[in-house]
């Protein structure tokens, strides 16, 4: 997990706002499924997740940005430049 997102939890400082949400049951048996692997709540995988998506949207207005993903051997370069470009590099 990113190092720099903190944990988001009710004992946060910081005032919560409540949101429903309704998503396809395949789509939470998933989420379910990562919490229980987790040993967390489904909003706790809910909240990181939103809160790695706002560090991503962040990076996109950043400049020449790069991502690397490492599956394996392979590599993929991420360059971040408003919309998303993806190339192999190995």
């Amino acid at each position: 997990m990113i190092n720099n997102i903190k944990k988001s939890t009710k004992d946060n400082d910081s005032p919560m706002k409540r949101y429903n949400l309704v998503i396809p049951q395949e789509l939470y048996l998933e989420l379910e499924n990562i919490a229980k692997k987790r040993r967390v709540k489904v909003v706790d995988v809910l909240r990181n997740y939103i809160e790695f998506g706002l560090w991503f949207e962040d990076a996109m207005r950043k400049p020449d940005t790069k991502l690397l993903l490492k599956e394996g051997s392979k590599e993929r370069e991420l360059i971040l430049f408003g919309s998303l470009s993806s190339t192999m590099s190995k």
